[in-house]
Order: C-alpha cells, then structure tokens, then sequence
C-alpha cells in the first residue's frame, strides 16, 4: 500500500514539473498566438496596452524551457518590445532610445500589481441579480453575485476588462479602468429567452428539444393584438407555416396543413399545460398577460400529447409575479381606427356603367316577353322575373312607353348608388380600444400576478361589442418538496348588432349596383320588389290585408340582436419531489360557460308580417 502511495505521489510531482516547462516552437506566427500558447502552458497573464504593442508582428522562435525570462526573451527577441515580471503578471511595453522612456516602463510594471474591487448587479428595474457571474475576461478568475447583488474581485493592475453574465440577461464587457467600485446593469436578451422550449407538460432547452417548433414573445403579441383585438390572429406573419384564415368557410388555422378532407385539421391549443378551446381562448386571455407562445409543428407533438395533437400544437405560456420583488404596476392602453371597409378593390360596375352595358345586351327576341314571365321560368324562384332595370326596356320594346320614358327610367336608376347609401345607413366607422392594468409582485416563496382587462370594439356593421377580463395567478413553495401555483380566468362579454329581415335581399341587392335604399328626395324606397314577384305581393294584399312593404332602413334600426357570455377557467398545479430523483406533477382544471341570446323585431317589422303572411291560410285567416 505505502509503494502504491509512492508511485501516485510520484506521478503527481512528475505532472506538475512537466506543467511547468514551456514547449514554443513559433515559425513565423502572430505573437498573438504565442502569448496565448505561454499562458495555456503556464499560469502567467500577459497585460499590455494594444495602441503600443503591435501583436501581430511574427515570431520566429523555439525553446523548451522552465524559465519564464528565458523563454520571453527568446519570443521577443528583435521585436522592440520588452517585459516585466510582477507575480503571475507579465507586463509588456515597447522599448524607447532614450532612458527617459525606459524609466517611465518600470512604473508601468508596478501598475499592474494586484487589486479588490467590488460592486453590484442590477437589472435595468434597478433590482439585483443573485448569482450573476464576473469574470476577468479571457481568463476563468471570477466571482459570483450575492442575494443583494453585491460581489468583490481581486484583479491585476492595467488594462483589465470584466465579462457579467446571467442566465436571460445580455453578457456585456465592462472595463474597470481607476474604478474601485462597479455598478454593472444587465439587459434581458430576448434571444436567450427564446431557447427555451415550453411543451404543455414541461420546459425544455433548445438543445434538448428533437422536434420541429417555433417560439413568439409575449410583448410581439400584445403589440398586434392592438390591431387585431385577438391573440390568435395576433400570430399571423410570425411562425412559418402557420396559415391563418379569416374567412367564414373552412379552418382558421393550420400549422401541419390540409391533412384530412373530412376530419378536424385545427392545432391543439394548450394554455398553461391544459387544452383549450379556441373561440374561448381568443375571448378569455389577454395578449398582455401572454408570456410566450410555443408551435410544437411535427409528430413529436403527439408522443407528448397523443393523437389530438397530429395537427400540431399551440402552448401558451401566461405570466407570473417574480420572487424578491416588490409590487409592480403596469398599465396598457391602445386605440386603432379602421374605418370604412375599401370595397373599391373589387371593381364592381357602377350604376351608369350597369345601365349601359344592359342596354347593350338586350335581347327581347331570345328572352321574350312571354317566355320569362311564364311560371316555367320563375315558379320555383323567390326573386323577381323581371329585373328593375329590365322593366323600362321591355315596355318601350312592346310600345307601352315613348324612347324618352324608358331613359328617363333608366336614368333615374343610374342615378342612385347602393354602395354609397349602404355605407350611410347600415355601415360605421371601426376602431378598437383595449385598457389593461397589471399588479405583481412575490416573496422567496410566493409570487402572485394580477390583471384586469377592459376591451372596446365598434364593427364596420353597426355592431358593437365589449369585454371584461380578469386574471390571477398565484405560486406558493408551501416546502421543499411540495410546490403549489393558482391560476383563475374570468370573463364577461356583452355584444349588440342590427338585424336586416332578409339575407336574400342582402346578396341579390349587391348585385345590382342601382338599388338604393332613398330616392332623390331622401325617401326611403320600398325594396320589396327586389326579391318578391310582384303577383305574390298583391296576393298575400288580396287575401290576408298585410301590406308586405320592406324598408330596410326601418327595419333595422328597430330590429337588434343582443349576446352575453359569461365564463370562468380555474386551474391547479402541484408538484411534489417524492425523492431525490422521482417528483410527480399534477395539474387539474375546471371550466364553465353561459352563453345567451335574443334577436328582437317589432309587431311591425316586414320579418314579423312576412311571418304572419305565411301563416294566413287561403280564407284569410292566421
């Protein structure tokens, strides 16, 4: 045993003479390189002035040595540049003529003697960073934050810069200069935040993460969600391969896309490891409270979240209060005006150009007068047989009315515009207004988060909606091996639209780029003829008395529809550590929603007499 001791014993004074001998065989390389070849072989520091010593001037030079002083001077040697050893130190100057200068290099070796200086970490709130780490950059001598952010450091004279990093934060180069005392203020580094990969049931780092995803930063959210009003629709443009539908038919968002003709194609939507429905979650959140928002895009997903996931995967991630901060209070607040809908782009006719181009077309010996009034043509159909601008040119075509009658007609019709009166009496001007206050704050062993959110929004339909949010989030360390957080979402939203009695009116009237709802004196007009024969107007007249008149204007702003919803989303997480190696986490939901509403018509609005039209039987009573 006591040989075996010896041998080691030894070894080790073997290992450590050979560290200490320095092997250079330089052929015309920078003395860049050979400084840091001495100092990798040794536990010398070279500090000089970078202005005085050209480093890249090449050294020709080989020498095995344990000397220190004997392997500077055969890397120097012929460079113009000199040295002085202090401890560990080695100092490097450019040598001068004159004995002046020469004397002046020797003060600059005692410079370089060793020094403690000390300071603090902060973030850029003013509150600091434990375990922030300093370090004399291009060596591994350094310290570490306190829980006060205070840290100290011995440093070697001259031009010493340090390197502070923290996990999140910006690592900057900080040069000390005559500063004994530092206060060093770290930025948050929104890319290293983005490492971090956030499935629904765990956190993982980038490097450790084997599938497809993408990440967005809760602050790119909220600042569209200023124009869009959704957090959903917020993510448009941000992740490639996300395809974001706005309109009425098929899936309004696709991350994997068209995978089934049949089936559901729409991402699973996660928000703080439990799924959620969509419509709910765009109602529910607040952008401003979104901390992250993870696209888990390839199959991996479902070996996290099984088949439901084969669409993809949308992990929200909300805020929460921090530990050893005091209470913070922010306050959001956005308006956006949208205005009018452009409809210009789809270079529909105008009426005078519609008029002429039916003048052009018309053709009474193919679509005769007898033919398309038959019921072979219109029996089944709800509109009328003959159009309005259609009227005029068959009864000039058959002699009921002179050349100058059926004009005059027709230039009556050209002189209306059903978008612009539409736009005047069934259309406003939008805009979207959110206010958003936030409270947060925590201890070393709870941290809480709260909000209340309060959004506005006009409709481009006369329709106007508003929503109230709250949102509170709680995360206790009731142990070391229990861990408890809250989380309660409630919402209440409250909507109102004008209602029109006939969607058929609505798409026929488009159509027509004369049917407008006043005439030149401002008068509404009566539409009905624009989607009901006339026979059947005067039948309904005949046999019932009810005058089957439509003014949409009227109607519409007597006739509304009124929605509230209220909703509630609790969750509860623990995690318990049952052993040094084994922990088991558990989270549990609970949610509830109550969604109702009415559509009103007065006793004489055309839906309520077409309805009653329809239930008058052929004697005339209802």
């Amino acid at each position: 045993m006591k040989r075996a001791i010896l041998i080691i014993a030894a070894m080790a004074a073997s290992l450590v003479a050979s560290a200490q001998t320095i092997r250079i065989d330089a052929r015309g390389e920078s003395l860049q390189s050979v400084l840091k070849a001495i100092s990798s072989q040794s536990d010398y520091k070279f500090a000089f002035n970078s202005r005085s010593i050209d480093t890249s001037v090449k050294i020709n030079a080989t020498i095995t040595s344990s000397e220190i002083e004997a392997v500077m001077d055969a890397v120097l040697n012929g460079t113009g540049i000199g040295y002085s050893i202090v401890g560990k130190q080695i100092a490097l100057f450019a040598k001068q003529a004159d004995a002046q200068t020469q004397a002046d290099a020797q003060p600059q070796a005692q410079d370089i003697r060793p020094r403690r200086i000390s300071g603090t970490v902060t973030d850029e709130d003013g509150n600091p960073l434990e375990g922030a780490g300093i370090l004399i950059r291009g060596t591994l001598n350094g310290t570490v934050s306190d829980s006060e952010g205070r840290w100290s450091l011995e440093i070697p004279g001259g031009d010493i810069t340090l390197a502070a990093s923290y996990i999140g934060m910006e690592t900057i180069s900080v040069p000390v200069r005559n500063r004994n005392n530092i206060v060093i203020v770290m930025k948050v580094n929104y890319e290293l935040i983005n490492q971090v990969v956030v499935t629904g049931y765990q956190t993982l780092s980038r490097e450790r993460s084997s599938g497809s995803y993408a990440i967005v930063q809760g602050a790119d959210v909220k600042n569209r969600s200023a124009v869009t009003g959704s957090p959903l629709r917020s993510l448009e443009g941000t992740v490639a391969g996300l395809n974001v539908n706005e309109s009425a038919e098929g899936t309004s968002y696709l991350i994997r896309g068209m995978t089934s003709i049949n089936s559901k194609t729409e991402p699973l939507f996660i928000v703080d490891g439990v799924p959620m429905e969509r419509k709910l979650l765009e109602k529910m959140v607040n952008p401003s409270d979104i901390e992250s928002v993870t696209f888990l895009k390839d199959a991996t997903a479902a070996s996290i979240w099984g088949a439901q996931a084969a669409n993809g995967v949308v992990v929200f991630s909300t805020k929460g209060g921090e530990a050893s901060k005091k209470v913070s209070v922010s306050y959001d607040c956005s308006f956006t005006y949208r205005g009018l809908p452009d409809y210009g782009y789809l270079d529909m006719m105008g009426p005078e150009q519609f008029i002429s181009t039916a003048k052009e077309i018309f053709d009474p010996f193919t679509y005769k007068w007898e033919d398309i009034t038959s019921t072979t043509y219109g029996s089944s159909a709800n509109y009328p047989i003959v159009f309005p601008h259609e009227e005029p040119l068959y009864r000039y075509y058959r002699g009921e009315i002179s050349l100058d009658e059926r004009d005059a007609a027709l230039a009556l019709l050209s002189s209306r515009s059903w978008r612009d009166s539409y736009e005047q009496y069934f259309m406003s001007r939008s805009w979207l207004t959110n206010h958003s206050v936030s409270l947060s704050g925590g201890s070393e062993i709870n941290t809480y988060y709260v909000s209340f959110d309060y959004q506005g929004e006009q409709g481009s339909y006369k329709d106007r909606s508003n929503q109230f949010k709250a949102y509170i989030r709680d995360k206790m360390i009731v142990s070391d091996w229990l861990h408890l957080d809250f989380s309660l979402n409630a919402l209440y939203s409250g909507e109102s639209s004008r209602l029109t009695a006939s969607d058929e009116f609505t798409t026929y009237s488009t159509d027509l780029p004369y049917a407008s709802f006043t005439d030149t004196a401002g008068n509404f007009c009566d539409m009905s003829g624009y989607f009901l024969k006339a026979a059947d107007i005067k039948s309904v007249r005949d046999i019932s008395g009810i005058d089957l008149a439509y003014y949409p204007v009227r109607d519409s702003e007597t006739s509304t529809r009124r929605s509230q919803q209220y909703s509630i989303r609790a969750n509860l997480g623990l995690s318990v550590d049952i052993t040094s190696w084994l922990t088991y986490e558990g989270r549990f939901q609970y949610s509830a929603s109550n969604t109702g509403s009415e559509a009103y018509y007065p006793y004489d609005s055309f839906q309520v007499r077409i309805e009653r039209a329809y239930a008058t039987g052929s004697d005339g009573k209802q």
